[in-house]
């Protein structure tokens, strides 16, 4: 009887002697296991998830962003293009046509999925439409410059001189005055495309016994 309490009075002693169990700690992070930083162990939430573009790899390290192409924690996947969940389209220009935006200062590229315009050098070659400028050229800023006008000087000052719509150049007859060369006319006047001559000069000095007349 005597051993019998002892048993038990040793049972009591080690049961109250034993090390109370140590509490958990808590671990927070991303609670989301489509986040792409989920952390299986993670028990708070700290708001930390990333379903979006990744610079860092599952580690945490910053790294070029071809390099994170891995399953980071949850079963998210980062695509090609840096996009969690990302199906590489945004990226990609496969199948995009840019050709809308083309002109003649400009034309239209694909980059990270998106069209662009690519505006042709300053002073290359294009077309203004109209007919009577020559050496248009792109202004650097995607628009079309005139260059100089095509001359139709005929070199006759009884003529109005233009470009007409298709290039050609219209020499109008006038009635300008003008010079027809001759020092012994005055009042010349051009009439159908000419210079006419006008009254002569008079050199009459009233004296009889003269012979008058203009010298050139």
């Amino acid at each position: 009887m005597k051993n019998l309490i002892l048993i038990v009075f040793f049972i009591i002693i080690g049961i109250s002697c034993e090390s109370p169990a140590k509490p958990k700690l808590d671990v927070y992070g991303c609670t989301d296991d489509t986040a792409c930083n989920y952390n299986p162990d993670t028990d708070i939430s700290n708001d930390s998830c990333i379903y979006s573009e990744l610079n860092y790899d599952c580690d945490g390290n910053c790294t070029l962003e071809l390099d994170c192409l891995s399953v980071c924690g949850g079963d998210a996947v980062i695509d090609e293009c840096g996009v969690c969940e990302g199906d590489s389209a945004s990226c990609s220009c496969e199948g995009v046509d840019c050709t809308y935006l083309d002109t003649q200062c400009v034309t239209g590229s694909c980059e990270n999925g998106e069209c662009i315009t690519i505006y042709s050098q300053s002073g290359s070659v294009c077309d203004d439409g109209n007919f009577c400028t020559i050496f248009d050229s792109c202004d650097g800023q995607g628009f079309c410059e005139s260059g100089a006008l095509i001359s139709c000087d005929d070199g006759n000052i009884c003529t109005d001189d233009s470009c007409d719509v298709d290039g050609s150049c219209i020499n109008t007859p006038n009635t300008f005055a003008c010079d027809d060369g001759d020092a012994c006319t005055s009042g010349d006047v051009c009439n159908g495309g000419f210079c006419e001559s006008g009254a002569l000069i008079s050199c009459d000095d009233g004296n009889i016994c003269t012979d008058d007349s203009c010298d050139v």
